[in-house]
């Protein structure tokens, strides 16, 4: 059996990235996680909804973990928590006027990308499990 890997630079290139991407992610949205648990906060819709929003990145992650290691399951789920990162983004943007970021759009979408490339696409195709 073949060593784990977190990253692995033979594959396509937007697998790579999106792998670099997601471990970026995930590690700064711990310290979002902490700074919420650290503050005087009462269980409500909001710490509800910033749980969620931070927990897709760190799934995000995990799958990065089964696309280095060529799991076909981690990249279609990665895929899934792309598009749902992107639209609860867009939804909480235009409904609840958070002022998201540029930076953090543009992060998203970008991540998106990196896994619905075509050679992205054609690697997973061709070679994962």
């Amino acid at each position: 059996m073949g060593e784990k890997k977190l990253i692995d630079t033979s594959q396509a290139p937007g697998l790579v990235g999106y792998a670099f991407m997601a471990y970026l992610g995930a590690f700064f949205d711990l310290f979002n996680l902490f700074s919420l648990l650290n503050t005087n906060f009462s269980v409500s819709a909001n710490y509800l909804i910033s749980l969620v929003v931070i927990a897709i990145p760190i799934a995000e992650a995990v799958c990065a973990f089964g696309i280095a290691n060529e799991r076909k399951v981690a990249y279609q789920v990665a895929v899934v928590l792309a598009w749902a990162n992107l639209a609860l983004l867009l939804y909480f943007e235009t409904r609840y006027n958070f002022g998201v970021p540029l930076l953090t759009l543009v992060f998203d979408i970008f991540m998106l990308l990196f896994l619905l490339h075509k050679r992205s696409r054609e690697y997973v195709k061709l070679w994962f499990k």
